[in-house]
């Protein structure tokens, strides 16, 4: 309910809050527009002004995003494509200066990764961690989120049962 208000509010304001480094897609010209392991996003809300909902396109009609109704519920998931672009007919794939199909399966990689290890509760914060910035963080590589990452491996490592803690992955070893 807040979300809708807040994104009613930027409605009215005009407040563009689409990416700016973009190229708008129609759904129905998706796969063959947006290759594998590029981030992409879609209107959250009846128009394309207000707050967009982020992922990362990992092949075979499936995309990875963080997810929820709540901060409570907030989690990184695997949908179908079309289950992310409900209700939507546009579609933005966001460009990157550096943009070679092995960054792009790099992104998946961390994407498949970051799905199975970051933590399901206390994740999500609207202006630390969100949708958007899990598709950045996935797209860009680990490095520019380094900061984060560590705060984040330390965190999963704390709340690890001691029989994972040992042999458990973290979020080092992708730096």
């Amino acid at each position: 309910m807040a979300y809708q208000v807040l994104a009613d509010q930027l409605q009215r304001l005009g407040v563009d809050l689409s990416p700016d480094n973009r190229k708008l897609v129609a759904a129905a010209d998706f796969y063959t527009e947006v290759p594998s392991g590029s981030h992409i996003a879609v209107p959250s809300h009846r128009n394309q002004l207000g707050p967009w909902h982020h992922g990362l396109y990992i092949g075979d009609k499936r995309v990875i995003h963080m997810t929820g109704e709540t901060k409570e519920d907030a989690r990184v998931q695997q949908d179908t494509v079309n289950e992310f672009i409900t209700g939507t007919s546009v579609i933005a794939l966001v460009l990157y200066a550096e943009d070679a199909d092995a960054d792009r399966q790099a992104s998946v990689q961390a994407a498949l990764y970051l799905k199975d290890v970051l933590p399901t509760e206390d994740l999500y914060s609207i202006t630390h961690f969100n949708c958007e910035h899990f598709a950045v963080l996935c797209r860009t590589g680990l490095k520019r989120y380094a900061p984060a990452l560590l705060e984040v491996s330390a965190y999963m490592q704390s709340r690890a049962p001691p029989s994972r803690k040992a042999g458990k992955p973290t979020m080092q070893m992708l730096l």
